[in-house]
């Protein structure tokens, strides 16, 4: 199986041949946080899918600034309120799709 970085066609290979799914809405993930450690106040990079203008974000429950770059990337400031260990980010979108990933940042 495999992605296009945009997240709107998957391949498939399957015992008949190759299988390609157009999506008709991406939906909302993440792939990556860079870097994934750090103090509060750091600024991370979130490479996935979904992103639009007005996601929003927490971390730990904490509101996040978010500076949307395109639908594949967010630049998210760590909440200062964090304490040291893990933080969990919950991405919610204007339509009102969300997605959680636990321990994505290492708070230190």
């Amino acid at each position: 199986m495999a992605v296009t970085p945009a997240g709107d066609r998957v391949f498939l290979l399957t015992t008949t041949g190759l299988t390609v799914a157009q999506l008709d809405a991406v939906p909302l993930g993440i792939g990556s946080v860079t870097p994934n450690t750090g103090s509060p106040g750091a600024v991370v990079t979130v490479r996935g899918t979904g992103f639009v203008s007005g996601t929003a974000a927490t971390a730990n429950g904490s509101s996040a600034n978010v500076s949307f770059v395109d639908a594949s990337t967010l630049k998210i400031t760590i909440p200062a309120a964090l304490t040291n260990g893990p933080a969990q980010f919950i991405l919610m979108n204007p339509d009102g799709s969300k997605f959680a990933l636990d321990a994505a940042f290492l708070v230190q």
